[in-house]
């Protein structure tokens, strides 16, 4: 057996224990919500948005099921006429649907993401300022400050968007051709820098001539030769899609790598530097490993999200509260 047949039966199991464990735990008259998503980081995420919702002598038991395939297959073994839809929650991407015409299935109790993941809706200035003073000790900001960092954040992240459409144009024509791809392999710091809180760009990552051969080399695939890469951009930025569509987990990096050069750098940025400002101390060490931990209860529940657990888990709730 081969490592892709290892890894397909291995998520095949993965699947067969949550359900197992689910069957095994339900309780249709407890206090309990139960949930379904992707992946693991997707866990801390909604796990604080559900909370949220929740009376304070509920709780909630959640599961990943290893990908947006699994999510749907897994929905596809309930015997709906045995279950309450709305004490059983699913949640998936919109991932590149939009552009490769896949159809994602409209259900009352699956949530589908706004844009290609969760993560966009938390990069954004609100979760920022939180990290910055929060987490990085950037507490007595003056108004003025907080303003400066707001227009170099929006501004870098804009750019850093931009810098982003053809890697996404790419991976589009990669989903359409059904090329598999690890796009973990794609390494934003291999690309990517930030100093003083300004976007840098590397000029050959991985000692590759541009962008096009170093992701098709760490995705091990070939560069199609036939492929319009200017078309392709174009039609990803159409109205506007590029803002909604570039990967969570890049933006993810992103919002990080910001933070911690605003923290690093402080000092140095041209806009903040003044005689009454002094570099703050970390009140906890912000990393790429720990972020989702740090971050997941720092965003703003989006207005869709918010709407979806209105009409399952707080009417549940309801439900079993009037019973």
């Amino acid at each position: 057996m081969d490592m892709l047949e290892v890894h397909k039966q291995a998520r095949a199991n993965q699947l067969l224990i949550c359900f197992h464990e689910f069957k095994s735990t339900y309780q249709k008259t407890t206090r309990i919500i139960y949930a379904f998503c992707e992946g693991k980081d997707d866990l801390s995420f909604y796990r604080s948005a559900i909370e949220g919702s929740l009376e304070e002598d509920w709780n909630v038991q959640m599961w990943e099921a290893g990908g947006v395939d699994k999510v749907i297959e897994l929905y596809g073994k309930f015997d709906w006429r045995s279950y309450d839809q709305s004490q059983i929650i699913f949640f998936i991407d919109r991932d590149l649907t939009e552009f490769t015409g896949v159809r994602l299935p409209a259900k009352r109790n699956i949530y589908i993401t706004d844009n290609y993941s969760i993560e966009n809706d938390v990069v954004n200035w609100n979760t920022c300022e939180r990290i910055l003073i929060e987490v990085l000790g950037f507490n007595s900001l003056s108004f003025d400050h907080k303003n400066k960092l707001k227009q170099i954040f929006k501004t870098e992240l804009s750019k850093f968007i931009a810098q982003m459409v053809p890697i996404m144009a790419w991976i589009i024509n990669w989903r359409k051709y059904k090329h598999k791809a690890c796009l973990n392999d794609i390494c934003m710091t291999h690309l990517f820098n930030i100093q003083q809180g300004r976007l840098k760009t590397v000029a050959r990552p991985k000692q590759c001539k541009n962008i096009t051969e170093y992701i098709h080399k760490q995705c091990k695939l070939y560069v199609d030769q036939c492929y319009d890469l200017a078309a392709g951009c174009e039609e990803f930025c159409k109205d506007n899609r590029h803002k909604r569509f570039i990967r969570g987990k890049y933006l993810l990096w992103f919002l990080v790598e910001f933070c911690l050069s605003i923290h690093k750098d402080f000092l140095q940025i041209s806009s903040i530097q003044s005689t009454s400002v002094t570099k703050p101390k970390c009140k906890v060490n912000l990393s790429h490993s720990n972020a989702i931990i740090i971050i997941s209860s720092r965003f703003r529940v989006p207005k869709s999200l918010k709407g979806f657990l209105s009409v399952t888990v707080e009417s549940f709730i309801k439900k079993m509260e009037a019973a």
